[in-house]
């Protein structure tokens, strides 16, 4: 049953919570306060149009008389131009003693008499002598001395201020000569200036709350900060492919436990990509046994090379796990042809063509953070553009793709073959050097020859010369396997939550799968509608959603220790002879032995390993009985039994759906679950899922 963990409560820090109290204290009093003083604003504009309007005429009053007291006009008349500037509903004009306008906001009224243009500023109905300004009967006389006088004049919708400016000239020493300063504006654009001073002060009062607050967390956390930026680098290092990153950061405090976290899931993540190439590995070998190392050797030397090349710790990662899987592919060659000790035919030669594309293909179900399905695609490219399947050359090919070239041709050469014995390594050193520029890379092939000639670089446990008597043999079919087994212990269940994890999981039991189906094309499909059935099954029977994923993943994998029996046999449209059989009924160790690397949290490789074993002991390949056999292998068992009796075979045709359900109540009780069986029948009649 699934562990139900204890829900954790969020919780604030203190420096968050002191943070968060400072930001709500001064915001939410700022908001308040904002509002306040908006609301105000209305009722109270025409008021504080006055009081503004009589501050600025009492400051505009000043400085007129110093310029206009020295005959400066163009500087009186850039005053009133600046006010429009500032706010383009003010409009204002200065009017000497005349009556004439010698200075305007609006320069086309200067030098019109003040008259023409008076209702403009909000004083229709006035009259005038020269500057002296007198308003209609009813209305208090304008003072017009002495200088500094405000009158304050409210219309409809503006108002209009008016001061006389009285100086004292150098040709009438003691008789001051007065000009008229008027300024209007609207009551609406006031309501609008006041409203855009509130906004204002609120925004830096806001801002002077928020660097407050955030001065107050680096305060306090100057420390967390930093931690929270190691736990990013290190999270989007591992994302580019850099396996070994850590963010090594730790405490008890919210970046501590995240850092702990982290780290953790980086480093199952890690092992669990070194795990999947594990497998794949140990999937080659068991296609070809003659060949067994030949991929590690290969990796270790790419690495040698990479660090010599000046690649990256990222790209050296993605560099080994392509080295690792490079010849997945050869799963769909026939073991007679890998084995054969003669020179090759073109249709043989054909079929090792493929297995860049199908490695590739098995590869790229798996989302590595490094182009691994690309590096094997081109693996077997030439420089010079002779290679296959693409034919590309020179930096067309991916440089990892290179290395790889020169390292796997210099494993094969000094390694022993079928069809001939290991070369010593100063001869191999000397076809490495007359392909530099033809099949290889001249950089890398240089660097190789640097690498073992003057690094004294070697294989791992590969001597100088190895003797013809030390030639590994093709393994032969056995005359005659044990019907028993000692059953392993079974595969502790560690559950997990993590998204990333389970889709690598599934990724990888995919991409096992589908290495499987490239062999065997005849079955293509089998595992997928075995695993349909299964859960469907499982589904029925109630099991939790946790048990019935791993079943799932295993029963998409259940067959892939068939990687180890050779194709002639699994194709074989005849009747099997006892030794054939016999090594038919190694798949479910084989697969166990694939599996079993895998760090998944269901016993997935158990359920390979027991998913031919029956209730009455005469199963393989242990000859477990009863409870002695896993409740999801007993599922698996019925699950292959429906889709192999219903799909074709190259030994016999389908045998249908009917005669599967006809076999499952035969063997109900006896060899197989009756709770299983029930299950399985109940389901198809309701309405069976289809097998094709």
């Amino acid at each position: 049953m699934t562990a139900v963990k204890p829900k954790r409560s969020l919780t604030l820090s203190i420096r968050a919570r002191i943070v968060l109290i400072l930001l709500v204290l001064g915001l939410g009093g700022e908001l308040i306060k904002s509002g306040f003083d908006g609301l105000r604003i209305t009722p109270e504009v025409s008021g504080e149009a006055e009081r503004t309007m009589r501050i600025a005429l009492y400051r505009v009053d000043g400085l007129l008389e110093r310029f206009l007291s020295e005959g400066r006009h163009d500087d009186a008349q850039w005053m009133v131009s600046m006010l429009a500037v500032r706010d383009e509903d003010v409009q204002a004009a200065i009017i000497d003693q005349a009556g004439i306008l010698i200075a305007a906001t609006r320069r086309e009224q200067i030098g019109l008499r003040w008259p023409d243009v008076q209702a403009g500023y909000g004083l229709s109905g006035w009259t005038s002598t020269g500057n002296v300004l007198q308003p209609p009967p009813g209305l208090a006389a304008p003072a017009t001395t002495p200088s500094g006088t405000v009158q304050i004049v409210a219309g409809q919708g503006s108002i209009t201020g008016i001061t006389p400016v009285c100086v004292l000239t150098r040709q009438g020493i003691r008789t001051p000569q007065c000009f008229t300063y008027v300024q209007y504006e609207t009551t609406s654009g006031r309501h609008d200036a006041l409203l855009t001073d509130l906004i204002r002060e609120a925004m830096v009062r806001v801002t002077v709350v928020v660097a407050l607050a955030v001065l107050l967390w680096m305060t306090l956390g100057i420390s967390v900060v930093r931690r929270a930026r190691l736990i990013v680098d290190a999270a989007r290092a591992f994302r580019q492919g850099d396996l070994l990153a850590r963010s090594n950061v730790r405490g008890e405090d919210e970046p501590g436990r995240i850092g702990e976290a982290l780290d953790g899931a980086l480093e199952q993540l890690g092992a669990m990509t070194h795990q999947i190439i594990n497998a794949f590995s140990t999937n080659t070998q068991h296609t070809d046994p003659y060949t067994a190392g030949h991929e590690s050797r290969v990796a270790d030397l790419c690495v040698a090379l990479g660090r010599a090349m000046g690649l990256g710790r990222p790209r050296l990662e993605g560099l080994e796990i392509a080295a690792r899987t490079h010849d997945i592919g050869q799963a769909r060659i026939p073991s007679e042809i890998l084995l054969n000790p003669r020179k090759l035919g073109p249709l043989e030669f054909a079929f090792i063509r493929q297995h860049p594309d199908v490695g590739a293909d098995i590869l790229g179900g798996i989302d590595f953070p490094w182009p691994v399905a690309e590096i094997v695609r081109q693996h077997h490219e030439n420089y010079d553009g002779t290679g296959y399947p693409r034919g590309l050359r020179g930096t067309g090919i991916l440089l990892e793709a290179r290395i790889l070239r020169v390292a796997d041709m210099m494993e094969s050469l000094t390694s022993h073959r079928p069809f001939r014995p290991a070369l010593p390594w100063v001869e191999a050193l000397e076809i490495i050097r007359s392909q530099a520029g033809k099949a290889l890379d001249p950089d890398v092939a240089s660097a190789c020859i640097r690498l073992v000639t003057a690094g004294g670089y070697r294989f791992p446990q590969l001597s100088d010369a190895p003797s013809p008597a030390g030639q590994p043999q093709p393994v032969p079919l056995p005359d005659l396997l044990p019907q028993t087994m000692a059953p392993p212990r079974l595969t502790p269940v560690a559950q997990t939550t993590e998204p990333a994890v389970h889709s690598a999981m599934r990724q990888t039991i995919e991409a096992l799968s589908a290495a499987l189906e490239s062999r065997d094309p005849y079955t293509a499909g089998h595992e997928r509608q075995v695993a349909a059935i299964a859960v469907a099954i499982a589904g029925r029977m109630g099991l939790d959603p946790f048990r019935i994923e791993g079943l799932g993943l295993a029963a998409t994998v259940h067959d892939i220790g068939k990687i180890q029996i050779p194709l002639r046999i699994l194709s074989k449209p005849g009747r099997l002879s006892d030794i054939e059989f016999n090594l038919i009924k190694t798949h479910p160790a084989v697969g166990y032995d694939i599996l079993r690397t895998l760090n998944l949290p269901w016993p997935v490789a158990d359920m390979v390993y027991q998913h031919h074993e029956y209730l009455d002991g005469s199963g393989y390949p242990c000859g477990l009985s009863g409870d002695e056999i896993m409740l999801e292998a007993r599922i698996l068992t019925v699950a292959d039994i429906v889709e192999s009796m219903s799909s074709p075979r190259p030994y016999r045709p389908a045998l249908g759906l009917n005669a599967a359900l006809q076999e499952l109540r035969r063997l109900r009780g006896t060899r197989l679950d009756a709770t299983v069986v029930d299950a399985c029948l109940s389901l198809y009649e309701d309405a069976g899922p289809p097998l094709r």
